[in-house]
């Protein structure tokens, strides 16, 4: 489950869950992954059945809009991964490790670039 914290700083016990269907919760990375300085929630799970893709795989969450993006659905078991910048265009690609299926995938970033500081 990965939970947001509330907007009144009152009740900061109450934390609501805003992804709650992820079997086998694997993986979290947060990172900019689309250059607007704000950080995205990287995960991966590793059971069918969890999420709107109905089967194992990699998405990312966004806070701001409390949307989820589906990046793999079904190729990936999720054991763990990461967020790197691996081919020096400025944009972080995910890599992740699958248990089940045996396999390490990188998720090339092919969004806007981000604009130079």
């Amino acid at each position: 489950m990965i939970y947001a914290e509330p907007a009144n700083p009152r009740q900061r016990w109450i934390w609501s869950a805003v992804v709650t269907r992820v079997g086998g919760g694997h993986a979290l990375w947060a990172a900019d992954l689309d250059g607007d300085e704000d950080e995205k929630l990287a995960f991966g799970w590793r059971l069918k059945g969890s999420m709107p893709c109905d089967r194992r795989g990699v998405g990312v969450y966004d806070p701001g809009t409390g949307k989820v993006q589906i990046v793999d659905c079904g190729c990936m078991a999720t054991e763990d991964l990461t967020v790197a910048v691996l081919n020096g265009d400025g944009r972080s690609e995910i890599i992740a490790a699958g248990h089940g299926t045996h396999n390490l995938k990188i998720y090339w970033n092919e969004g806007s670039k981000p604009d130079p500081q």
